[in-house]
């Protein structure tokens, strides 16, 4: 079962090159057993509690994205264990669900169909204190000399992440998959760090305001300099301010069912700006652990003042072109997402898009 290793370590490193680290610190328990704490770049801590004889590793990729946790024996090699936990990327992001959580699980079961003794791979509930989601277990039908022979794999909500774990075995080792599961019952996160901890009252305070007026909609925020002009055409308000979008204040969100246009965004503040590369490269590191498509011939640039990158997403029956725009100005940050979902060609729905941000005016308040 060595490609389900790879597997896990693909959704973490398909781009990146990872820099081990050593796990720190570490905390004996009674009973034979420690317990792990695993900083999460600018994101708290999570705490796994494992047998005192698993050493550790972690391995960190650049740019502060989410880092996997390697367990295995002191001596030999008859299991490891796979530990990632991903958090919502940027403002906006709806925490993941429980539900969320069953369908990835269901996706990995299916896969592992293929190489497994087992016709059907049930899944088990994964509960504890803090920890909610889905395991399943198989059995490898023709491991290979040296291979793995069980595997046990499973997603869980812990917080605001959606963890991810991938337990294998050789023959004789089998109690490690149930000690990793026990483990991830066990897993507490503090998010005492993160950027949810760090927000004050009076930023969850401050939600942006859309104005609807006779040719246009104007978004603001109270402490902001700036205004997003946005021409009506189409659009209809679907959110703002915590009125259906109440895990961001400082979302908004337009639709135009005719077209099948989506416009939504955040105002936030320019020093959470990270850059167009790397809230990239992180939003997209995070999506197949999220279920989502892989990005189509993405496309960088600068639009009219605006910080750009086009990509596609396949979807039954045509595509859906998408745009992702960053504006900063006097301390502020907009950050837009359009997309349209058409069976046209890419280049046409792109130019859709493109003509709708040459249409929106960053202006300042009066």
């Amino acid at each position: 079962m060595r490609i389900w290793r790879e597997l896990h370590v693909f959704l973490l490193a398909r781009v990146l090159v990872l820099v081990a680290v050593l796990l720190h610190p570490v905390y004996t328990l009674a009973e034979g057993r420690r317990a792990h704490v695993i900083p999460l770049p600018n994101h708290g801590q999570i705490r796994l509690t494992v047998p005192a004889t698993w050493r550790s590793r972690v391995e960190q990729p650049p740019g502060n994205l989410p880092p996997t946790i390697f367990f295995s024996p002191e001596a030999g090699s008859g299991f490891d264990v796979l530990v990632t936990a991903v958090w919502p990327f940027g403002p906006g992001v709806k925490p993941p669900t429980r539900e969320q959580a069953r369908k990835l699980a269901e996706k990995a079961a299916e896969a592992a169909k293929a190489q497994a003794v087992e016709q059907q791979v049930a899944l088990k509930e994964l509960r504890g204190p803090s920890a909610d989601g889905y395991f399943f277990s198989t059995t490898d039908r023709a491991p290979k000399p040296g291979d793995f022979n069980y595997l046990t794999q499973g997603v869980f909500v812990l917080g605001d992440l959606l963890v991810t774990f991938t337990a294998l075995a050789k023959a004789g080792s089998e109690a490690a998959l149930w000690d990793a599961v026990s483990a991830m019952r066990g897993a507490t996160y503090d998010a005492t760090g993160s950027p949810a901890a760090r927000e004050t009252a009076s930023e969850k305070g401050k939600p942006v305001k859309v104005a609807e007026r006779k040719s246009d909609y104007l978004v603001t925020q109270p402490g902001s300099p700036l205004g997003l002009r946005i021409p009506k055409g189409g659009l209809r308000l679907q959110a703002s301010g915590g009125e259906g979008a109440d895990w961001n204040p400082s979302y908004f969100a337009l639709k135009d069912a005719a077209s099948d246009l989506m416009f939504s965004g955040w105002f936030s503040s320019e020093e959470k700006y990270p850059g167009l590369a790397r809230k990239w490269l992180g939003e997209t590191h995070a999506w197949p652990s999220l279920g989502l498509p892989e990005p189509r011939d993405p496309s960088f640039g600068w639009l009219n003042g605006w910080e750009t990158v086009f990509y596609d997403v396949a979807v039954p029956g045509g595509i859906s072109s998408h745009l992702r725009a960053h504006w900063t100005q006097s301390g502020t940050w907009i950050d837009v997402h359009l997309s349209i979902t058409a069976a046209e060609s890419s280049s046409a729905l792109r130019a859709r898009l493109k003509t709708l941000l040459w249409s929106l005016e960053v202006v300042e308040k009066k």
